[in-house]
């Protein structure tokens, strides 16, 4: 397993990263454009992504419990979070618009105004 935790990675340019089974623990994606990448089942808890575009981004089976997705300009746009672990993560005001969200475990997440 990868060992990333606390990187930050804000305002980085992303494309075709393989991010699976990594440790991103506490990691800070801020303002990340990260296109064609996979976190899948990457454990992610405490993970900031406000206003990070993720637009297609794999985070099925991903451990993302507590992580910040916050931000009107969140793009989580046909994302897939089959299967991820989503409890207490903050998605308010986060277009989630397509996103694939089956199975995911959302208990005590918040979506306050968020774009379903």
């Amino acid at each position: 397993m990868q060992e990333l935790s606390y990187m930050n990675f804000s305002n980085a340019r992303l494309t075709n990263v393989l991010f699976s089974g990594a440790d991103l623990q506490h990691a800070i994606f801020w303002r990340v454009v990260a296109k064609s990448t996979s976190f899948y089942k990457a454990v992610m808890f405490y993970c900031y992504f406000r206003e990070a575009n993720l637009h297609g981004a794999c985070l099925a089976g991903a451990s993302l419990q507590f992580s910040n997705f916050e931000g009107k300009s969140a793009c989580l746009m046909d994302c897939s979070f089959r299967g991820a672990y989503l409890q207490s993560a903050i998605l308010v005001k986060s277009n989630l618009t397509n996103a694939n969200l089956e199975g995911a475990n959302l208990e005590t997440a918040n979506l306050t105004n968020a774009n379903l």
